[in-house]
């Protein structure tokens, strides 16, 4: 039987909610305050602390969907009688899901107390009390979430700055209009992030573990643009930062990052979660597309175009070892000597700087969107103008020069890679390696020459290697034609284009 006046608490079984709209909330002094609330009130009143608490960091809008308040209702009754709660806001702040959910608790047998306010849920004489301060509570929020929208909305028109938190390596200044920029301090700690993710060979929860990120913080922060010189607001089209020129994380970073993100993102059925892929990630369409995983057969590996192209030749999906066959028989045509290395280091020390065709392409596409959304009417003129000013103003920027790599160097880089072939090969003869172990060295090798691979269907177009490769001058080592079985393929490194042999 409810309790219909709070005399009637004594000797009930007493959880806790506790909550805070926010991480960095709940991380502060919200929660302590909340929890005082409770205990004199479990003190006072005679309560059983059975120590079943709910704590969560979440809008009190729509804290209704989250699993703790599934959990709270799910156990009323059951597992406890009188849910204490601090105040009528920290509940919730949407009077529809509070009342609906009230409800549901009577009817499994327990009751809300809050505890500022001392005003129970069974007791008929509360009802219109705490039912007015949740209209209050919900009123105060969105009149609130009005505001906060505006300011943003402002601060984006005058300051292209979108507003709220500042991500890990940047700070707002101490002045109005407290605008981001970059924190010399700690922006180490993100780059270290993204450099570490783009080798390929660790996760994001690998990253949250090494550095104490937690993974959701680790994710937003790889996908954030910021980082990269661009600035973005929900329902607008990114615009440069006023560190574009020189950004954090740079281009060709930046789509190492994003390529390997997108890799891991798997559809399908059929697929071996976790087994090393060797072309993970690295191979694309002429038309921009990449060739993902699509499940697998008696016969392995499957890949395929995730929608018709033009540029897509023969079949849409096709057995793995297609392309990963000839890459491996590239990597093994690789011949290093004393002589070769001496070329090498002499070709690598007259190379010129080319331009940079993936910043040429983003901002293309950065000119198209603005161009799209000034079309729209979401861009006034000025700030039309003014973005593409700034996109205009970046020019055609050449990389900086490479650092200036010795003979030893290259010596160390192209041996290693000659020398761990040869050795995966001996395994492999004497049966000494493990299927998924060979797998796993030939990922680690081809994701730390092989940036990108294009493909149209069986054909070779061409390969990018990844910058390590190319300032250690495996593009001039590397065969540019090679034979499988009776097959032959074409592709010289960071060539273009190349026709089948």
């Amino acid at each position: 039987m409810l309790p219909d006046d709070l005399d009637a608490l004594h000797g009930r079984r007493a959880a806790r909610w506790i909550r805070e709209s926010t991480k960095a909330q709940e991380d502060r002094y919200g929660p302590d305050a909340q929890r005082e609330h409770q205990g004199r009130a479990i003190e006072r009143y005679g309560l059983i602390d059975t120590a079943i608490v709910w704590q969560v960091a979440h809008s009190g809008r729509t804290v209704d969907q989250t699993p703790e308040w599934a959990e709270m209702r799910a156990r009323a009754g059951r597992d406890y009688d009188i849910l204490v709660v601090a105040y009528v806001s920290r509940f919730a702040r949407n009077v529809e899901a509070l009342a609906r959910t009230i409800r549901q608790l009577h009817l499994a047998g327990a009751a809300v107390y809050f505890c500022d306010e001392r005003l129970l849920s069974s007791d008929e004489q509360h009802w219109d009390w705490y039912m007015r301060e949740a209209v209050e509570a919900e009123s105060y929020s969105r009149r609130l979430s009005r505001r906060v929208r505006e300011g943003y909305e402002t601060k984006w028109r005058r300051h292209r700055d979108p507003g709220g938190w500042a991500p890990l390596g940047f700070r707002r200044e101490p002045e109005p209009p407290r605008r981001l920029v970059i924190d010399l301090d700690t922006i180490g700690d993100a780059v270290s992030l993204f450099e570490r993710y783009a080798t390929g060979r660790v996760s994001m929860q690998d990253l949250a573990r090494a550095t104490g990120v937690h993974e959701d913080a680790v994710r937003d922060i790889l996908r954030n643009p910021i980082y990269n010189g661009w600035v973005r607001r929900r329902g607008e089209p990114a615009q440069p930062a006023p560190w574009r020129a020189r950004p954090p994380i740079p281009d060709e970073l930046w789509e190492q990052v994003t390529r390997i993100r997108a890799a891991k993102v798997r559809g399908g059925g059929g697929q071996n979660h976790g087994a090393p892929d060797p072309l993970r990630g690295l191979l694309y369409c002429p038309c921009g597309r990449m060739i993902r995983a699509d499940g697998s057969n008696r016969s392995g590996r499957q890949r395929s175009h995730p929608e018709p192209c033009r540029q897509w030749t023969g079949a849409q999906r096709r057995q793995s070892r297609l392309w990963e066959e000839p890459v491996k028989a590239q990597l093994r045509g690789l011949e290093v000597s004393d002589a070769t290395i001496v070329q090498v280091v002499a070709a690598l020390s007259a190379t010129v700087p080319i331009s940079d065709d993936l910043r040429k392409a983003r901002r293309e596409r950065q000119r198209k969107e603005l161009a799209l959304a000034y079309a729209a009417g979401k861009l006034s003129e000025a700030s039309f103008l003014s973005a593409v000013a700034a996109l205009n103003a970046e020019g055609d920027p050449l990389p900086p020069p490479a650092e200036q790599v010795t003979t030893t160097d290259v010596s160390r880089f192209l041996r290693k890679v000659s020398d761990t072939i040869i050795k995966l090969d001996t395994a492999v003869a004497v049966g000494d390696i493990s299927p998924t172990e060979l797998a796993g060295v030939w990922e680690e090798l081809t994701h730390a020459i092989y940036q990108r691979i294009i493909i149209t269907g069986a054909t070779f177009v061409g390969v990018e290697l990844t910058p390590a490769a190319k300032a250690h001058g495996l593009q001039a080592l590397l065969p540019e034609e090679v034979e499988v079985g009776e097959a032959n393929w074409r592709a010289r490194p960071d060539s273009n284009r190349r026709s089948p042999a």
